[in-house]
């Protein structure tokens, strides 16, 4: 199974000078192009300034960063260094952020500024090493102290890398703070998002037995216990914690953690006492609000979400689970409505895509395309965001050559962000274009050799799609090697075991699969390792319960049609 997901080089006018045209679908075509072209650039700063901002008005930015980039390289002037970095990093152009960063560095090598951005560029490129260099010195001399370090860090690295980089970062960084819980307590946070619950639970553990009176390292062991199935243990932490620190914040954790382990009538006790407190009130019905919408009390989670809003609490995401359950009731126009008034925070662009697919299927096709032209002519900090629903859109509407002629454009404008590669390579497939397909996704490969999402859509591609099962494989196994619960991975694991004639090992990686990530095809897919023991009415009974969670699924219905 795929994860779940899952550069314009423009004009620029130099004085009367040349234009200088680029266009790209791999990092590695476009760094050749940009050595040719940088060869073309004048050899003056200030020259070369006039033409970055000539570029940044025609909004062409791959070719201003790349511009500011040759500028800085020039001169010696910091500030032109800096400026550089920080266009480059504002307009998600990576390698160009590395470029000017270790420029700044060469003239300054104390700025933490130009650690952080060189930093954060290789954690988004997937260049571990890298970016371990660059935290490391901040660690050790931005900060009151490597403790400190860690704790200020991670919230940043969790919402700008992917979690397997974050992951593998902390893990680079390990052996130099190994006697830091910080660094233990980050490296499980990181694990544990990244699933992997082994590495979850020996670096909570370690982070506790090196802090053991630190409660975020106890609440986090609690929350790897709970998920790894240790529910007893989870709550014992939690419930001593309070006993210990009565604090709203520890009473609230306990509370979820109840509900989470199915003891709901003391996390409803816990939950109602926290409804009452001024600190936790808000909390505390947002809560209760997503609990009542998982059991699908409609009206009574829309009344708690409708309150949020008033008091100014939760607001954007409030908005949002209104137009879920205003959409699960069949208001299209509320849910419409609503999802269009989420403009900040994490559900920002879901909200925004759900709006536009809506439109699209009310009958105006074009309405749910003009959306999300709007959204991201009013909002160009998502531009990339944008891009990619744009081409979900158009592909459902089953405009797939508009679809990829998007994502192309925004390639060539991006080549630095892996996740319009990763869409342009299962559209591609989608197509059933698969030797380009695997071309795009050995490219990323290439580039991110360590990237399990990378592997893992390859591998699966070369099982499923070619004869190339034993590479595909062996690509597997590198993904599962780093996140070894991933519902995704562990569903390729079986796959390559049954295409590989293994189906007495591959079945228990699909049940495994069907646990963390309920799905249709991994349903198709025990069906078939079933079918292939000779245990067919096992395999009919899956694909039958399967259909009636996934009523719209056509793989499920071909199976039960033709394995009557």
């Amino acid at each position: 199974m795929k994860s779940q997901a899952i550069h314009h080089l423009g004009l620029v006018m130099l004085g009367c000078s040349c234009v200088l045209v680029g266009c790209s679908t791999t990092p590695l075509d476009a760094t050749r192009e940009a050595a040719r072209e940088d060869a073309a650039l004048p050899r003056d700063a200030n020259t070369l300034l006039v033409g970055a901002e000539l570029a940044l008005e025609r909004k062409e930015y791959r070719n201003a960063a790349r511009i500011l980039a040759e500028a800085s390289a020039l001169s010696d002037d910091e500030s032109l260094a800096e400026r550089a970095t920080r266009v480059a990093y504002e307009h998600h152009q990576y390698s160009y952020v590395i470029k000017s960063a270790n420029r700044w560095l060469q003239i300054n090598s104390t700025s933490e500024e130009a650690h952080r951005y060189a930093g954060f560029a290789a954690l988004h490129m997937y260049r571990i090493d890298a970016a371990a260099e660059h935290f490391e010195a901040l660690i050790d001399t931005a900060f009151i102290s490597p403790q400190a370090g860690f704790m200020a860090l991670a919230p940043q690295w969790l919402e700008e890398g992917s979690r397997p980089a974050v992951m593998a970062l902390a893990r680079r960084l390990l052996p130099k703070y190994e006697r830091q819980a910080e660094a233990h307590f980050v490296l499980a946070q990181a694990a544990l998002q990244s699933e992997n619950m082994a590495l979850a639970r020996s670096s909570a553990e370690r982070a506790v037995s090196l802090s053991p009176y630190w409660t975020p390292g106890k609440l986090l062991l609690a929350r790897v216990y709970l998920i790894g199935g240790q529910k007893e243990a989870a709550l014992q932490i939690a419930r001593e914690i309070v006993a210990q620190d009565g604090k709203p914040e520890n009473r609230m954790e306990l509370a979820q953690l109840l509900f989470a382990a199915g003891q709901a009538a003391e996390g409803q006790r816990e939950l109602d006492a926290l409804l009452v407190l001024p600190e936790t009130a808000a909390a505390a019905q947002r809560m209760a609000a997503l609990l009542e919408l998982e059991q699908g009390q409609y009206e009574a989670a829309a009344k708690r979400f409708r309150e949020l809003v008033k008091a100014g609490r939760f607001v954007y995401e409030s908005m949002f689970y209104l137009g879920q359950i205003a959409e699960q009731l069949k208001a299209t126009s509320d849910a419409i409505e609503l999802y269009t008034r989420v403009t900040a925070g994490d559900l920002t662009i879901p909200a925004q895509t759900r709006a536009a697919r809506l439109k699209a299927r009310s009958g105006k096709p074009a309405d749910g395309a003009a959306h999300l032209q709007e959204f991201g002519r009013e909002h160009p900090e998502a531009a990339i965001e944008i891009i990619g629903a744009q081409a979900v859109v158009l592909a459902d509407l089953d405009q797939r050559s508009q679809a990829l002629e998007l994502l192309d454009k925004g390639i060539q404008d991006y080549p630095d962000h892996e996740s319009l590669r990763t869409a342009k390579a299962l559209l591609l497939e989608r197509m059933q274009r698969t030797p380009q397909a695997i071309a795009e996704m050995r490219a990323l490969v290439r580039d991110r050799p360590d990237d399990p999402t990378a592997l893992n859509m390859l591998g699966y591609t070369l099982v499923d799609q070619t004869r190339q099962t034993r590479e595909g494989f062996a690509m597997i196994e590198q993904a599962l090697a780093q996140v070894p619960d991933n519902g995704a991975v562990l569903d390729s694991m079986g796959w390559a075991l049954h295409k590989l004639g293994r189906n007495e090992d591959a079945l228990p990686y699909l049940q495994r699969a069907m646990e963390h990530a309920r799905d249709a095809e991994v349903a198709v897919h025990i069906g078939e390792v079933q079918w292939a023991l000779g245990k067919l009415d096992d395999a009919r009974t899956t694909w039958q319960a399967a259909l009636k969670d996934f009523p719209d699924s056509t793989e499920l219905k071909e199976r039960l049609e033709k394995r009557k």
